[in-house]
């Protein structure tokens, strides 16, 4: 987790299969909170109990190039996260929402790759099957 510190670069990480704190604290694959112009690139978050990429008060961050797959949570969520770019990335078969922006302004997403045929068929195969 990163808190309170700018203009990082967080990069061709693996942060997959993170577990529960013992508190119950979800953990996300990459979390950041309270820290500004930060660059997310490159980076692979797969399979982690919360989110893959969770900021939180967090602005003017780029996100970019990451493969958010089999989260479970959101593949990237930000909250009172404003001025960033989400660009390229790959989000795929997460539990939550593919990408959620919760009182979040100002940010631009682009060339993004989302797998909605899940969400579709969650709903529909049950029915078909029964």
């Amino acid at each position: 987790m990163l808190q309170y510190s700018d203009k990082n670069n967080i990069t061709d990480n693996n942060a997959s299969n993170s577990l529960d704190y013992p508190e119950g604290y979800h953990s996300s694959g990459i979390k950041i909170e309270n820290s500004n112009d930060n660059i997310i690139s490159n980076n692979i978050v797969f399979s982690n109990i919360a989110g893959g990429i969770d900021l939180s008060n967090s602005d003017y961050n780029n996100i970019s190039n990451n493969a958010a797959k089999f989260n479970g949570r959101e593949g990237i969520y930000l909250s009172f996260s404003n001025f960033s770019l989400i660009r390229n990335n790959s989000v795929k078969s997460n539990t939550g929402n593919g990408i959620l922006l919760q009182d979040s302004n100002n940010n631009n997403i682009t060339e993004i790759t989302l797998q909605i045929l899940l969400i579709i068929l969650k709903d529909i195969i049950p029915a078909a099957f029964v």
